[in-house]
């Protein structure tokens, strides 16, 4: 009987060191993971600039405002109807937006673009 207690501390300490050495190597690899992605979010961050500015009046970004007040025919008919939620891309941030413009000839012209945006300005745009 002695023998079994002996053998059960035993088997319980070796479990506890193996819990422990389990639960401190998940424990590492969950920093190793959490670093990973600070980094990479951080080299996303410096590459292409802080998030885009939200006006949370319009519904719009600062950025795309910014963008179509500049290249409108027609600056003051410029009204941002709604915006996506800004997501990462290689390219940048990336925002689509639906909006309304008058064109040359005076007519209400309604348009959807996606824009990516760095450093706090449009770059590009998409159909």
């Amino acid at each position: 009987m002695e023998t079994f207690k002996f053998m059960a501390k035993q088997l319980s300490i070796v479990l506890i060191l193996f819990i422990a050495l389990g639960y401190w190597s998940f424990t590492n690899r969950l920093e190793k993971i959490n670093n990973e992605t600070a980094s990479i979010e951080s080299s996303f961050a410096d590459k292409h600039g802080p998030e885009p500015l939200f006006n949370q009046f319009n519904g719009s970004y600062f950025e795309v405002a910014e963008y179509l007040q500049q290249t409108a025919v027609n600056p003051d008919s410029v009204k941002i109807d709604s915006c996506t939620n800004v997501k990462e891309t290689d390219k940048g941030w990336f925002v689509r937006c639906k909006y309304a413009a008058k064109n040359k000839l005076g007519a209400v012209a309604i348009a959807s673009n996606g824009f990516y945006i760095s450093n706090r300005k449009v770059i590009l745009t998409e159909k």
